[in-house]
């Protein structure tokens, strides 16, 4: 027997004592609730998945927002002040484990990690509300919302953006109420290619989806009619809505919807990895798919009162959610299904992947060719579904690529090496072996 297959026995027979050992503790569970106010929304390092951010609001008197610091997955968390007067926080997003941003009313920045914040715009200068935000890289991110006069006798959806990392913001309107347009902008996606999409509550009149193929510069309403929760698009075309009653699917750049899920009540947000993907909403609703939302199977939840705000997919081996009274919410996989979903993913007639050699040792090299050009991200990942090396992150032109992938410290074992691009993912599975 060969050290290659020895280890891939030793492997499965660890697999094998882990998933027996671990059966009764796969699936959701419920962590210690910090306080009992509303969490609105969670950020997890992908590369260390145990440590995160969690934000939320008190609802009633002062609604003054709150923050929280794990290092363990949500068992024990931190409580670290902000230090600004800083109102209903709804959004967090790190882009790294020391820079992050959080919106509400207001915005605010840190550097270091969460230790010390920054307030780039404060809510005296925003006179309004952000729901969502979105980065594209670790300079340009975007927060939509809604503003407002100083009478607050007229409206405008906004886009608030940044170029340096969430020092400085611009805002632009998007909508504007006195024009029939509603305004209660919930959602922002940016699939790439200066494309994004915008996702309102139905107020006013008129669509609750708009689209813009500017940077943001113009907006064009979509034939869309229901509130709009939270948006998740893998390219320009194909994306979906978590709305007031479900999910709906578009395939076409959001020029016709279908609807791939009704729920029976709101769905706050979503998530995928690859073809795996979790919603979560009102009563304690939880759904999964396996094939990057074409079908939707209802998961069992350890909550049936609260509203889950928002859910965070690291890997189909793990995910967090968050929601209304303090709810903090563990999933916990299978690591096999990480196996399955990064084969089940791939698309070789696009982002095609290869290494050699494979098995390796030092390291190894890893091929892959961008036919279309564009945003383009090479990572790696344990059996776990946590990400162990960042790679290649940018827009490159078409062509064939190779980066070197150095295991350091890392463990014998099986890797899982993907390059995205565009809404494809290709994979290869590859074993260190010294």
């Amino acid at each position: 027997m060969t050290r290659g297959t020895r280890l891939r026995v030793a492997m499965l027979l660890v697999m094998s004592t882990w998933i027996a050992s671990e059966a009764n503790a796969l699936g959701w569970s419920q962590l210690t609730a910090p306080a009992s106010y509303p969490l609105t929304s969670c950020w997890f390092d992908g590369s260390s998945p145990d440590t995160g951010w969690i934000v939320g609001h008190r609802v009633s008197g002062d609604p003054v927002s709150f923050g929280y610091r794990t290092i363990d997955g949500g068992q024990t968390l931190a409580n670290v002040p902000f230090d600004y007067y800083f109102w209903l926080a709804e959004s967090v997003r790190f882009v790294d484990s020391n820079h992050g941003v959080a919106v509400g009313a207001g915005i605010i920045r840190t550097t270091d990690g969460g230790d010390t914040w920054s307030l780039p715009v404060s809510l005296i200068s925003m006179r309004g509300w952000m729901y969502d935000l979105a980065f594209l890289d670790d300079q340009t991110g975007y927060a939509i919302g809604e503003t407002y006069d100083d009478f607050y006798t007229s409206y405008w959806g906004v886009l608030y953006q940044t170029h340096d990392g969430g020092a400085t913001w611009t805002d632009t309107i998007v909508t504007r109420e006195d024009q029939g347009q509603n305004t209660e902008f919930r959602a922002i996606e940016c699939p790439g290619a200066g494309t994004f999409y915008a996702g309102s509550l139905w107020g006013v009149a008129g669509s609750t989806l708009f689209k813009s193929t500017d940077a943001g510069a113009s907006w064009t309403p979509l034939d869309f009619r229901r509130s709009v929760n939270d948006l998740w698009f893998s390219s320009p075309e194909i994306g979906y809505a978590a709305t007031s009653v479900g999910i709906s699917r578009t395939t076409d750049g959001g020029a016709t919807w279908t609807d791939v899920l009704a729920s029976g009540g709101g769905l706050m947000s979503m998530d995928f990895w690859g073809n795996f993907g979790i919603a979560v909403g009102g009563a304690g609703k939880i759904y999964e798919t396996a094939d990057q939302g074409l079908h939707w199977t209802e998961m069992s939840s350890p909550v049936a009162t609260e509203t889950l705000n928002h859910v965070e997919v690291l890997s189909p081996a793990l995910a967090y959610a968050v929601g209304t009274n303090g709810t903090i919410l563990r999933y916990e996989g299978s690591p096999s299904a990480v196996d399955d979903e990064v084969h089940a993913s791939a698309l070789p007639d696009d982002a095609l992947l290869s290494a050699s050699p494979n098995p390796f040792r030092a390291g190894t090299t890893l091929a892959y060719r961008v036919p279309k050009g564009g945003e383009v991200s090479v990572k790696v990942y344990d059996v776990f579904g946590r990400e162990v090396a960042d790679l290649v992150r940018g827009a490159v032109a078409p062509g064939n690529y190779e980066v070197e992938f150095t295991p350091g410290d890392l463990p014998d074992g099986i890797y899982f090496c993907t390059a995205r691009s565009g809404g494809s993912l290709s994979t290869q599975k590859v074993i260190l072996a010294r």
